[in-house]
């Protein structure tokens, strides 16, 4: 599970850190992405959304729901 900054103009995805884009310098804030890999199916899951604070709740949310999907499995 990860959670980038994308750029809004090259689409780049870039550490939530940065405030500046690595490929075309652009200012980075405005949409941030959530990867999560599912571990039944194998396929990522990919959510964007508009805070950085709003990316973390989400993934700490799928993280705790994929650790239950293990535990009952």
């Amino acid at each position: 599970m990860a959670i980038y900054a994308r750029c809004s103009i090259c689409r780049k995805d870039n550490k939530p850190s940065l405030r500046i884009c690595t490929n075309c310098k652009a200012k980075l804030g405005a949409k941030y992405l959530v990867r999560i890999k599912d571990n039944q199916s194998g396929k990522w899951r990919t959510k964007i959304l508009p805070t950085l604070k709003l990316a973390r709740k989400v993934e700490a949310k799928l993280k705790v729901k994929q650790t239950d999907r293990r535990t009952t499995i």
